[in-house]
């Protein structure tokens, strides 16, 4: 049932209120545990991942331009590309500069 699934997440959100480092960090693990066999994990070493730091030194800040050759081929229907869940939807966004932009939603 849906509703008791809603509930049994609040109930488990709440329980992590007192503690936001650890469930974030928590949240990061589970993350990168569920993609780090996709193309991109495995290109850029998710698995091996600990710390933000670590995410930091292996998934350097891009634009979106730099990202759409891997949201391309999640278009194209290639699967486990940037993450292990298939996108639902792709939102597109005319942006402010370049090309139409494509976010995939999971």
């Amino acid at each position: 049932m849906e509703a008791a699934r809603i509930l049994d997440e609040h109930r488990r959100f709440v329980g992590t209120l007192d503690r936001p480092e650890e469930a974030q960090r928590e949240l990061l693990g589970r993350i990168l545990g569920l993609n780090a066999e996709t193309a991109f994990g495995r290109e850029h070493g998710l698995g091996k991942v600990r710390t933000v730091d670590d995410l930091r030194a292996a998934v350097p800040i891009r634009t979106h331009e730099a990202l759409m050759p891997w949201i391309e081929r999640t278009m194209a229907g290639e699967r486990n590309v940037l993450t292990a869940d298939d996108p639902l939807v792709y939102f597109s966004s005319s942006g402010s500069t370049g090309r139409e932009k494509h976010i995939p939603i999971t």
